[in-house]
Protein backbone atom coordinates (compact mmCIF):
# COMPACT_ATOMS: atom_id res chain seq x y z
CA UNK A 1 0.00 0.00 0.00
CA UNK A 2 0.98 3.57 -0.32
CA UNK A 3 -0.13 6.74 1.35
CA UNK A 4 0.27 9.95 -1.10
CA UNK A 5 -0.22 13.43 0.43
CA UNK A 6 0.52 17.14 -0.76
CA UNK A 7 1.73 20.45 0.69
CA UNK A 8 1.42 23.11 -1.01
CA UNK A 9 5.03 25.17 -1.37
CA UNK A 10 4.87 27.95 -3.82
CA UNK A 11 5.25 28.25 -6.75
CA UNK A 12 5.72 23.82 -5.90
CA UNK A 13 4.46 21.07 -4.47
CA UNK A 14 5.60 18.28 -2.22
CA UNK A 15 4.42 14.83 -2.44
CA UNK A 16 4.84 12.74 0.37
CA UNK A 17 4.59 8.92 -0.12
CA UNK A 18 4.14 6.85 2.77
CA UNK A 19 4.64 2.62 2.46
CA UNK A 20 5.97 0.80 -0.71
CA UNK A 21 6.55 1.62 -4.49
CA UNK A 22 6.12 -2.03 -6.18
CA UNK A 23 4.56 -2.71 -9.07
CA UNK A 24 1.14 -2.43 -7.70
CA UNK A 25 1.38 1.05 -6.24
CA UNK A 26 3.26 2.23 -8.95
CA UNK A 27 0.49 3.38 -11.36
CA UNK A 28 -1.52 5.03 -8.81
CA UNK A 29 1.99 7.41 -7.67
CA UNK A 30 2.62 7.81 -11.73
CA UNK A 31 -1.10 9.10 -11.92
CA UNK A 32 -0.82 11.42 -8.68
CA UNK A 33 2.32 12.89 -10.81
CA UNK A 34 0.71 12.80 -13.96
CA UNK A 35 -2.04 15.14 -12.30
CA UNK A 36 0.49 17.34 -10.81
CA UNK A 37 2.55 17.95 -14.19
CA UNK A 38 -0.81 18.74 -15.55
CA UNK A 39 -1.85 21.59 -13.12
CA UNK A 40 1.30 23.10 -13.98
CA UNK A 41 3.39 23.35 -10.64
CA UNK A 42 6.36 25.00 -11.29
CA UNK A 43 8.22 22.17 -9.45
CA UNK A 44 7.80 18.88 -7.59
CA UNK A 45 9.54 17.77 -4.43
CA UNK A 46 8.88 13.43 -3.81
CA UNK A 47 9.49 13.19 -0.06
CA UNK A 48 10.31 9.72 0.34
CA UNK A 49 11.36 10.01 4.33
CA UNK A 50 8.85 7.15 5.25
CA UNK A 51 9.15 4.51 2.14
CA UNK A 52 11.61 1.79 2.75
CA UNK A 53 11.15 0.01 -0.26
CA UNK A 54 11.04 1.16 -3.74
CA UNK A 55 10.99 -1.60 -6.50
CA UNK A 56 11.86 -1.52 -10.51
CA UNK A 57 8.41 -0.17 -11.17
CA UNK A 58 8.94 2.70 -8.59
CA UNK A 59 12.28 3.58 -10.81
CA UNK A 60 10.35 3.56 -14.02
CA UNK A 61 7.65 6.39 -12.66
CA UNK A 62 10.25 8.30 -11.49
CA UNK A 63 12.59 8.22 -14.76
CA UNK A 64 9.32 9.06 -16.51
CA UNK A 65 8.14 11.74 -14.08
CA UNK A 66 12.05 13.31 -14.81
CA UNK A 67 11.87 13.27 -18.43
CA UNK A 68 8.18 14.90 -18.10
CA UNK A 69 9.78 17.76 -15.80
CA UNK A 70 12.85 18.33 -18.55
CA UNK A 71 9.93 18.68 -21.56
CA UNK A 72 8.08 20.93 -19.45
CA UNK A 73 11.00 22.88 -18.21
CA UNK A 74 9.76 22.38 -14.32
CA UNK A 75 11.63 21.03 -11.73
CA UNK A 76 11.78 17.56 -9.65
CA UNK A 77 13.66 16.81 -6.44
CA UNK A 78 13.28 13.94 -4.15
CA UNK A 79 14.28 13.93 -0.41
CA UNK A 80 15.26 12.06 2.42
CA UNK A 81 15.78 8.67 1.01
CA UNK A 82 15.99 6.12 3.36
CA UNK A 83 19.31 4.12 3.18
CA UNK A 84 17.95 1.25 1.32
CA UNK A 85 15.97 3.38 -0.96
CA UNK A 86 19.06 5.66 -1.78
CA UNK A 87 21.01 2.77 -2.48
CA UNK A 88 18.42 1.57 -4.81
CA UNK A 89 18.85 4.40 -6.70
CA UNK A 90 22.82 4.16 -7.02
CA UNK A 91 22.43 0.88 -8.35
CA UNK A 92 20.63 2.01 -10.57
CA UNK A 93 22.73 4.42 -11.41
CA UNK A 94 19.67 7.05 -11.17
CA UNK A 95 21.11 9.35 -8.49
CA UNK A 96 22.89 11.57 -11.48
CA UNK A 97 19.33 12.21 -12.72
CA UNK A 98 17.91 13.71 -10.02
CA UNK A 99 18.30 16.84 -7.01
CA UNK A 100 18.15 14.80 -4.30
CA UNK A 101 18.29 16.86 -0.89
CA UNK A 102 18.05 15.83 2.72
CA UNK A 103 15.22 18.02 3.96
CA UNK A 104 12.04 19.07 1.32
CA UNK A 105 12.88 22.55 2.13
CA UNK A 106 16.12 22.88 0.96
CA UNK A 107 14.90 20.23 -1.95
CA UNK A 108 12.29 23.36 -2.72
CA UNK A 109 14.99 26.26 -2.47
CA UNK A 110 17.71 24.41 -5.40
CA UNK A 111 14.34 24.23 -7.33
CA UNK A 112 14.10 27.76 -6.98
CA UNK A 113 17.25 28.61 -7.76
CA UNK A 114 17.59 26.68 -10.73
CA UNK A 115 14.88 28.17 -12.37
CA UNK A 116 15.89 31.67 -11.03
CA UNK A 117 19.25 31.05 -12.62
CA UNK A 118 17.19 29.48 -15.87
Amino acid sequence: MLEITHKPESPGITIILKGHLDAVTAPQLEKQLDDLFRAEHAHIVVDLGCVAFVASAGLRVFLACAKKARRAQRGLALCRLQPQVQQVFELAGMTPLFLIHLAPENAHAALRQRSAAA
